[in-house]
């Protein structure tokens, strides 16, 4: 009787710890991509630890390793947000918007302009799995560390942020390879 008692402790402690996940505009295809990149996400974090602080990416400052974990295990709540302005892309547009969250204290919604995020895996030729597994993770980053994007574009690649970093440790992760700067900084104009 005792184990019983004490294995469903463990089960509803586990399950407290876990957090829920709730979505507004998303479709079933993209709820299912979400889940899965936060399923790998908070199962890889091995894989994580194996990136940061490598290849010019920076590695975890402080705590926020910790607060990462536990924010995947928190409430979170994600908006799929193709048909408002600040998804589109205009023709001969260079960037686009992949994500985005408003980082204030306890905050937990991120937006995902998930059109965005198969147009971009379509032109790297990467998996869309990949593109979401690291915009999860970058804005998850933003969520438990104030950090702005550098605005020049090596820099932004040979000393990325805190934020830009875990996303792409996670999304070069997820494809089994590993961040190389010298891809994009060619891009520099």
């Amino acid at each position: 009787m005792k184990l019983i008692i004490t294995l469903f402790f463990i089960l509803s402690l586990n399950s407290a710890m876990a957090g829920t996940v709730t979505f507004k505009d998303c479709k079933s295809h993209e709820k299912t991509k979400i889940k899965d990149s936060l399923r790998w996400l908070k199962n890889n974090m091995s894989t994580l630890d194996a990136r940061m602080g490598r290849n010019k990416l920076m590695d975890w400052p402080g705590d926020t390793r910790t607060k990462f974990k536990n924010k995947l295990n928190k409430d979170l709540k994600f908006v799929c947000a193709n048909d408002r302005n600040k998804c589109k892309v205009e023709p001969g547009d260079t960037g686009m918007l992949l994500g985005q969250v408003v980082p204030v204290f306890a905050q937990k919604k991120i937006t995902l302009c998930t059109n965005n995020l198969q147009r971009a895996a379509d032109n790297w030729g990467v998996s869309v799995m990949s593109k979401y597994v690291g915009v999860i993770a970058h804005e998850v980053g933003h969520l438990i560390r104030l950090n702005a994007h550098r605005t020049n574009c090596v820099q932004m690649h040979e000393k990325p942020r805190f934020s830009k970093s875990v996303g792409l440790a996670a999304e070069y992760g997820y494809r089994g390879e590993y961040y190389n700067s010298d891809v994009y900084t060619a891009l520099c104009n």
